[in-house]
């Protein structure tokens, strides 16, 4: 759900802005305007998200350890519902953009809280399958967001506003995860790291539906200390954030994965 709720937002905006009501609202086709005024109009709604969610991505880096992974999703949620809502009920460019633009930091935390989560919780045999699936929802929300738009334009054209329609199903995707995850299980590995070391027991045996001295549970208990062990011990030896971050940056075999990575990403 929380893939497809960030492949809807992708998708959405770019049908939104094509949309007869839409584009007469926010004067996308304003003959006082140049075509370059219209140009960069038309792309600073549609990536204003994208602006807010690196600090989205970055805020919730410290969130995640800081609160655990089911409340930072859950305020992640709360959040994207209200921006949402001052989207939706905007009649000015000006609080378009601040409902967009805060709304990233709600977008970029789901690829930081999404993959995480199942890279803790799936057990290690389905976990690639198991990011895959999330990745493969992105798109079909994208998908979704698509129809929406489509279904709109379609059957109700000529109607005031009529790209509140698919937007606000934003709403019912992010409530339906806001309230799904008051059943979800808060991650072993999380609950470890602050020390809480019964709780991840209970958790990790929840997960796995097994008593919690099944062999199976303990051994990925301990595997989990050894991992955090290591990371202890590495941060310590580094110097700590800061020297890890240098050393990705100015270490070689790390600059040659950055590389990597920021070529597949252009």
């Amino acid at each position: 759900i929380l893939g497809l709720a960030r492949g809807f937002d992708e998708g959405n905006i770019s049908g939104t802005v094509v949309q007869k009501a839409f584009i007469k609202e926010f004067g996308l086709k304003d003959p006082t305007k140049l075509a370059l005024e219209l140009a960069n109009l038309k792309s600073n709604i549609t990536l204003m998200v994208q602006l807010g969610s690196i600090g989205g991505s970055i805020i919730a880096m410290f969130l995640t350890d800081k609160l655990g992974r089911i409340r930072t999703l859950q305020l992640c949620c709360a959040w994207w519902i209200v921006l949402v809502i001052i989207q939706i009920t905007s009649h000015s460019l000006g609080q378009l953009y601040v409902g967009r633009l805060f709304e990233g930091f709600a977008v970029g935390q789901t690829v930081v809280i999404g993959p995480t989560w199942i890279s803790e919780c799936a057990p290690r045999a389905i976990r690639g399958l198991c990011n895959c699936v999330f990745a493969g929802a992105v798109y079909f929300g994208v998908m979704i967001a698509y129809f929406a738009n489509y279904g709109t334009a379609l059957h109700m054209e000529g109607q005031r506003n009529l790209w509140v329609i698919p937007t606000s199903l934003k709403i019912v995707l992010a409530g339906i995860l806001f309230i799904a995850l008051f059943f979800c299980v808060e991650l072993p590995r999380w609950y470890i790291k602050v020390g809480r070391h019964e709780e991840g027991l209970a958790a990790m045996s929840r997960l796995r539906n097994l008593p919690e001295d099944h062999p199976y549970v303990v051994s990925e208990v301990a595997d989990v200390n050894e991992q955090l062990r290591e990371e202890e011990s590495d941060k310590a030896l580094s110097g700590g954030h800061w020297d890890l971050l240098r050393e990705l940056v100015l270490k070689k075999l790390n600059q040659y994965r950055l590389f990597l990575t920021i070529l597949i990403q252009v």
